[in-house]
Formats: structure tokens, C-alpha cells, sequence
């Protein structure tokens, strides 16, 4: 009997134990939130994704069209012979350009290229769709707003960007830096997870069995965590707020946390899974009579 009592952990070792589990819980919060928070600045094909997305697309198809409408009702032009020329595809390939821009940008700090929206075919298509019972206007003009409106629809941040954005990027922040900074967190939250997951062990080398469950507190503990923020977030409603902003940008706003809450949430539906798991192997191999009539914590 000596010899089984010996064999378990001491009360402080599993003190300890605890408070090495509510780290590890604490790091692997951070190394998940940290892969999704590089992710949306530097994946990009999930960038690309989100601005080829079939509803992203609708809405700003949906948004323009709306506006040539607007437009040709007040200068005179054919809104259809315009329409064909903002089309789908059209679409598609700017926001293809502007993902990639995008992207380039945040690893980069390339500021040089800054895609623009231009038809040689708009400027005849409008001339020679005018009608000739209305003022007639400079076809250039109505080019010029049919352009910018197309603009601020496809890439609601133009204009924030080419005032104060450019300027902090090019004088005032080195983005690229801070970029690879922060693409380092992940990587040293999961380091810092495995060395508490380690020292758990160590303490509990007396009792192997023991550590599964604070492993599996720990697993469980931050899915709970995950599910928590990703809860939080949606009853934020990041979506609607930016819709009163802009009606296009919340489309994608809405397709890229869509896209990551997704993973999120299979994220931390693995861990309380892999959590709950530990838990029950416990349970049914140490939860029992360990040593000495004694029951488990």
C-alpha cells in the first residue's frame, strides 16, 4: 500500500497541474484566434474567395445596376446598353485584381498599383446611346461618374485609402513588419502550449492516467472559449452595422467572416470533442479507486 501511495502525484504537484492547464487553455485561445487572425490579412485565396463570392457579386451587380438606372434617367443614356458592359464577368475580374492587390499590399507594402476600373467601350457606348431629346451632356462626365460609382461599389475603401490610408502606409507604418509579427503568434502560442502540455506531464509522471484530465479541461475549455467569441460576434452584428455604411462592403464583410467562423467553429467543435474525450477515457480508466480505497479528483 506504501509503495501505490507513493506512486501518486503530490497536492502540489497537481496544484500546479491546474494552473498549467488554465494556460495551456489560454494559449491555444490565442494560436486559434491568432491562424484566423492572419488568415483574413494574408490568405490570398481566401481573399480571393470572398470577392468572387456569388452573393458578393449580386449585391454589387445588384448596387450598380441600380445606380446606371439613376444615372441614365438623368442624362439621357441607355441603361441596358450600359448594363451589358458592367456585366458579371466585369465584375468578377476587378474584384480578382483587387483581392490581389489587396493582399500584395498587406505583405508587400506595395502601394504603387492601386487597381482602377476602365472600359474603352463605355465612353462610345454612352455617346451613341444618348437620346436626342434630352440636354445633351459631355459623354466624358457621365463616363467619369459611371467610373467612379463602379469604383467606390467594387472597392468601398478607395477613397479612405488614397487620402490618410497611403500616407501612413508609405511614411508613418511599416506594414510588412507588423504583418510578419504578427504572423509569428501563432507559432509561438502553440510553442507555449506544448510546453505547458508538457509540464503537466511532468508533474504527473507519478500518475500518467491523471493528465487527461487536464488535458482534456483544457481542450474543452478553450472550444467553450472559441464558441464563446464566435457567439459574441454574431450577436454583434458586424454585418448590419457596416451595411449602414456601405450595402457592398457588408457583403463581403459578411462572406469573409461567414467563411471564417466556419473554421472556427469545426475548430472548436474538434476540441470539445478531443476535450470530452480525454475526459471520458479518465473516467473510465483513473476515475475509479486509484490507490488505497481512495477515489480520483
Amino acid at each position: 500500500m506504501n509503495a501505490q501511495i507513493r506512486q501518486r502525484a503530490y497536492p502540489l504537484e497537481r496544484g500546479i497541474a491546474w494552473v498549467m492547464t488554465f494556460l495551456l487553455a489560454g494559449c491555444l485561445v490565442i494560436t486559434i484566434l491568432s491562424i484566423l487572425m492572419v488568415q483574413i490579412l494574408t490568405n490570398a485565396g481566401l481573399h480571393l474567395g470572398v470577392a468572387t463570392d456569388g452573393a458578393v457579386i449580386d449585391s454589387q451587380l445588384e448596387h450598380i445596376h441600380a445606380n446606371v438606372d439613376m444615372l441614365a434617367e438623368e442624362y439621357g443614356f441607355s441603361a441596358d446598353a450600359v448594363k451589358k458592359i458592367i456585366n458579371r464577368e466585369e465584375l468578377m475580374r476587378v474584384n480578382r485584381e483587387i483581392a490581389a492587390w489587396w493582399t500584395h499590399l498587406l505583405t508587400e507594402g506595395d502601394t504603387a498599383t492601386m487597381p482602377r476600373w476602365y472600359s474603352p467601350d463605355l465612353e462610345e457606348t454612352v455617346a451613341s446611346s444618348m437620346k436626342s431629346d434630352t440636354p445633351q451632356m459631355d459623354p466624358q462626365t457621365i463616363v467619369a461618374d459611371l467610373t467612379e460609382m463602379v469604383e467606390r461599389t467594387v472597392f468601398p475603401l478607395r477613397e479612405t485609402l488614397l487620402t490618410t490610408g497611403m500616407d501612413l502606409v508609405n511614411e508613418r507604418a511599416d506594414v510588412p513588419g507588423v504583418i510578419r509579427s504578427l504572423t509569428k503568434l501563432p507559432m509561438l502560442g502553440l510553442v507555449m502550449s506544448l510546453a505547458a502540455a508538457g509540464l503537466i506531464a511532468l508533474l504527473m509522471g507519478r500518475e500518467m492516467i491523471r493528465s487527461l484530465k487536464y488535458y482534456g479541461t483544457a481542450a474543452a475549455g478553450t472550444g467553450f472559449a472559441v464558441l464563446a467569441s464566435l457567439i459574441i460576434l454574431l450577436c454583434m452584428g458586424p454585418k448590419a452595422m457596416v451595411a449602414e455604411a456601405s450595402k457592398p462592403l457588408a457583403g463581403e464583410i459578411g462572406s469573409l467572416l461567414g467563411r471564417i467562423g466556419w473554421e472556427a467553429g469545426l475548430g472548436a467543435l474538434a476540441l470539445l470533442v478531443v476535450g470530452y474525450g480525454c475526459l471520458i477515457l479518465y473516467r473510465r480508466k483513473g476515475g475509479k479507486t486509484i490507490t488505497g480505497g481512495e477515489q480520483a479528483e
